[in-house]
Formats: C-alpha cells, structure tokens, sequence
C-alpha cells in the first residue's frame, strides 16, 4: 500500500448530540460555497461532505486499510 499526502484527511468531528442535522447541513452547505471551495482546493484537499452514517464508513474503510499496512509491515497489535 502506497501512502501519500491525499492519504490525509481533514475531518469535522463533534459530540453525537452537537452534530444534529442543522450542524450537519450548515458544515455541507458551506462546503458547497464557492470561496470555501477555493480555499480547500487551493491546499490540493479534495472536498467531500456527506452524512454521519457516510463518516463513519469513511473511517471504518480508513481504519482497515492502516490495519492491512500495519500488517504488511509487520508491527503486532498490542
């Protein structure tokens, strides 16, 4: 597995009874705003928004794969 500066990920994270839906649509209604788009893009991010259930599958697959690299190199679970 090849890792990059892509591999990184810049995420807002807040406590389940904070991150409701109005905080939800807010963080993805300014991530579709054109200067926040700039601004993001303008570090070489890629601009993704998405739900909770969608996180949490983005993380689950994230951990697996540093799991699988971890493996690969032969470091043990402690």
């Amino acid at each position: 597995m090849r890792l990059n500066r892509r591999s990184a990920a810049k995420l807002l994270v807040a406590p389940a009874l904070l991150a409701g839906p109005r905080i939800v649509s807010n963080a993805n209604a300014a991530l579709r705003d054109a200067k926040v788009r700039e601004q993001i893009s303008a570090l070489d991010y890629d601009i993704r928004g998405g739900t909770a259930g969608e996180f949490a599958a983005f993380v689950s697959l994230d951990i697996s794969r540093y799991k699988r690299l971890a493996e690969d190199m032969g470091l043990a679970e402690e």
